[in-house]
């Protein structure tokens, strides 16, 4: 077991199963049906933590009962791997010698047998897709239709638009990058393509659909992304529109997670909701403002991925960068106004959470400026915001190592100097110290101006530059 680690107390399923050696769902197993001693802070999804001397005791308990020493409980990858253990190894021999023996004619006609299967497997899998209306129609490579599905949404947005968001990103730096609405990826594991499809309608009314399909447009499940929700102020309709969609493995354990970004139509209240293959709802945060892009990386190096999000924060019109652990993924952003605070939703327990300050030239562009696209570096990664078209560097310990202030700022900044409403000549090593200077962190309890760790952990846990 992983004993490099200080102090007592592991904070996150995370730590938990690295201590373990193990994956989180096994962990998670491990606790709910074989006694392993972890607890919650406060709500049923409040943060979890646990003590390595009770683990150990745990550890040693189940080892005597074994009688060898041992920890003898399945993990995740052992469950699926497991067969029959007096089933004998059995070598598979190829027929192709006795189908040679039988004459060129059934050589023949075996060769064409295997060439129609492996014919059929291929014309089986999903390559691209059509539009017309309401109707999603899946097509292989040949451009032959596989199946149709009936959205039954007359104002479906059309071919042409979904293809900005089929498959693979669009970056459109410094603007917001095209998220992605359709994709066909492996979801369950089982070396069959599903079609991950969100509405997307002209008006973006009744866009807060995700339809999961397989590849003969048959639906498998549905899900209705968002809820109402209210604040100290106000009341939200219930209308959400899905930003973007995005598949991965997020905790190792060989199963795909689906993450959609969804935001009530032209109000602030932004779901970040991971949903299992099954179609089920696995955790939810809530941001108060739109979300413009999102990436998955294992930033930290633990052989899991995070979630980093970028876009802009309501009641601060600042910009922002949120980092979540997908295994301790809930709550709501950071707020101190009950306009913007969600009732109840509780805190969130981010890695980390950034605010990016207002430019000179902000007020004149924007009321709100936005972190609007996200592009990971070996060492870290780049940020942009927009309007300004302003490029923060920041390294994986999120400490923002550089700034710099686009040409296009420079000739607007000159241009409303020209107009008469900004004085001050343009100097760049001034406008980009103040913009270094402007940027907070969210310590959970306050907003500093230096690195700091949302969820209240030691930086020490930070992974060193590279």
């Amino acid at each position: 077991m992983n004993q490099e680690k200080r102090g007592d107390i592991l904070h996150s399923w995370k730590e938990i199963s690295a201590y373990l050696g193990c994956d989180i769902r096994t962990c998670q197993r491990w606790a709910k049906g074989s006694g392993l001693p972890v607890f919650k802070l406060g709500t049923e999804k409040g943060r979890v933590y646990a003590k390595r001397e009770d683990i150990d005791r745990w550890i040693a308990a189940k080892s005597a009962r074994n009688g060898n020493g041992s920890l003898r409980l399945e993990t995740e990858t052992e469950k699926a791997k497991a067969a029959p253990a007096d089933a004998p190894a059995r070598k598979r021999r190829s027929p192709l010698p006795i189908i040679a023996a039988l004459g060129p004619a059934v050589v023949f006609i075996a060769f064409l047998g295997w060439t129609l299967r492996k014919s059929v497997r291929e014309s089986d899998i999903p390559v691209d897709f059509h539009i017309e209306g309401s109707v999603l129609t899946i097509v292989n490579r040949k451009n032959q239709p596989l199946g149709e599905f009936d959205t039954k949404l007359e104002n479906l947005k059309d071919e042409a638009e979904y293809r900005k968001h089929f498959q693979t990103k669009r970056s459109l730096v410094p603007k917001s990058p095209h998220l992605l609405k359709i994709m066909f990826k492996d979801i369950v594991g089982d070396s069959r393509l599903e079609v991950m499809f969100a509405a997307f309608t002209k008006n973006e009314m009744d866009g807060g659909t995700l339809f999961c399909l397989d590849s003969k447009g048959n639906k498998l499940w549905s899900l209705e992304m968002g809820r109402p929700m209210t604040t100290g102020t106000r009341t939200y309709p219930n209308d959400f529109v899905i930003r973007g969609i995005g598949v991965d493995d997020l905790n190792g354990d060989g199963r795909a997670e689906i993450v959609v970004a969804s935001n009530i139509l032209h109000f602030n209240p932004t779901q970040i909701a991971i949903v299992s293959p099954e179609g089920r709802l696995e955790a939810e945060y809530w941001n108060a403002g739109q979300i413009s892009d999102f990436e998955f990386r294992d930033y930290d190096g633990d052989g899991r991925k995070e979630i980093f999000l970028t876009g802009l924060n309501n009641e601060y019109k600042k910009g922002c960068l949120i980092v979540l652990d997908p295994s301790e993924m809930n709550g709501a952003s950071p707020q101190f106004d009950p306009t913007y605070k969600l009732n109840g939703i509780q805190p969130g327990n981010e890695e980390f959470y950034l605010l990016f300050p207002r430019s000179e030239i902000d007020s004149f562009l924007s009321d709100i400026p936005s972190i609007s696209a996200l592009e990971s570096l070996n060492d870290g990664f780049y940020l942009h915001s927009d309007p300004a078209q302003i490029v923060y560097t920041l390294n994986l310990r999120m400490d923002v190592v550089a700034v710099a202030a686009s040409n296009p700022y420079e000739s607007l900044y000159n241009r409303l100097r020209a107009e008469g409403q900004i004085h001050a000549p343009f100097d760049r090593n001034r406008v980009e110290d103040a913009l270094k200077k402007g940027i907070l962190y969210w310590n959970g309890k306050e907003w500093v101006g230096h690195v700091a760790r949302a969820d209240g952990r030691p930086l020490d846990q930070r992974p060193e530059p590279h």
